[in-house]
Order: C-alpha cells, then sequence, then structure tokens
C-alpha cells in the first residue's frame, strides 16, 4: 500500500519499496475538484507499478456557501454522509456510490495481483504446516510418530504431505478425519 498526501488540486508523488523485490515503486496523484454527480475524484499514474484498488481515503471538502474546509475520514465506496456547516450551517450531504479504477489493463493487473495475493496465502499455509510439524516433533533423521503408522495403514513406515494443506498425515484418511477438506493427492 502507498500513501499519497495531496493539498487542493496539486499533484503529489508518493515512493515505496516493493515488498517482493526490492524494487522502487511510486504513484502520482492528481486529485480533482468534485462536485454533485462529477465521476473522477482523481487521475493516478503508477510508475514501475500498476493501480489495481482504491482505498478507503481522507478527503477535504469544501463548503460551497462558505468555502469553509473540512477533512472527511475513511471515505470510500458506499460512504455516506449529512452534516451541516460549522461556520454558516448550510446543510451538507457527502455520498460514494461506487469507486472504481479506469483505464487500459486494469482487469489485467487485478488478476496478476490477485494471483500474487493467492501465492501469499499459499505460503503462509505451508508455514503454516512446518510449524504443526515442529509441534508434534517431527524432524529430519528423527523417527515419525508411531513409526509412520497409523490405524489405516499398520505397516506403512512414512508420511504424506498433501498439497491442499501442504500438512503431512500417515494417510489420506488420517488428514480427512483432522481437517476440515478432503484430501486432495499430488499431480506430479
Amino acid at each position: 500500500d502507498i500513501q499519497a498526501e495531496c493539498h487542493g488540486t496539486d499533484a503529489r508523488t508518493a515512493e515505496a519499496s516493493c515488498a517482493t523485490c526490492k524494487h522502487r515503486i511510486s504513484v502520482a496523484v492528481a486529485p480533482s475538484i468534485c462536485h454533485g454527480g462529477c465521476p473522477s475524484v482523481a487521475h493516478v499514474l503508477g510508475t514501475d507499478c500498476h493501480v489495481v484498488q482504491l482505498l478507503h481515503s481522507d478527503v477535504m471538502a469544501t463548503c460551497g456557501q462558505c468555502t469553509q474546509e473540512v477533512r472527511i475520514r475513511n471515505v470510500g465506496p458506499g460512504y455516506r454522509k449529512r452534516s451541516s456547516c460549522t461556520e454558516c450551517h448550510t446543510k451538507l450531504n457527502l455520498a460514494v456510490e461506487g469507486a472504481d479504477i479506469l483505464g487500459t489493463g486494469v482487469a489485467h493487473w487485478r488478476q496478476v495481483a490477485s494471483e500474487e495475493g493467492d501465492r501469499q496465502t499459499a505460503r503462509k499455509q505451508l508455514q503454516d504446516a512446518r510449524r504443526h510439524e515442529r509441534e508434534l516433533g517431527i524432524r529430519v533423521g528423527t523417527p515419525l510418530p508411531e513409526q509412520g503408522a497409523c490405524s489405516h495403514f499398520k505397516k506403512s513406515y512414512r508420511w504424506l504431505r498433501f498439497p491442499c494443506c501442504g500438512r503431512t498425515f500417515p494417510c489420506g484418511e488420517c488428514h480427512d478425519e483432522q481437517m476440515d477438506h478432503v484430501h486432495e493427492w499430488a499431480n506430479r
């Protein structure tokens, strides 16, 4: 996540390092002046990155009667607020029906971001499985619990790692008994 703080319609640039490869990336944001029915909030341009999601943001709103400014926090899709100006007491309404990112390739980069999120989830799942093995006392070079056997296969001396959750079990039936999903065999 990159944060860019803008005031007025002045364009600002925010920089950060990529969490995966540590490459410097930046986002330039040029806010728009919005009014009732305005379809565009800002123009965003990524350098060495692609914008895939608009997060909830703080917005500066100005009263149409007296030009008093007020900061509205956590504005995003579905946001609705009715209030009064603190200066002239004019009624103010702010509603954000939805937010979308437009441009060429947005759908493609959303898919890439989704796949990267899935990959991060799989990595965390494997780390959890390895931690579970350490808690069971499974280490390379030491005997498996019950010598690797289970109630279903009494003469088996090995455990299998299942790709559905990354955990090891003596057999598929043991996996199904202990997990909340059906086991899945490796395909290679």
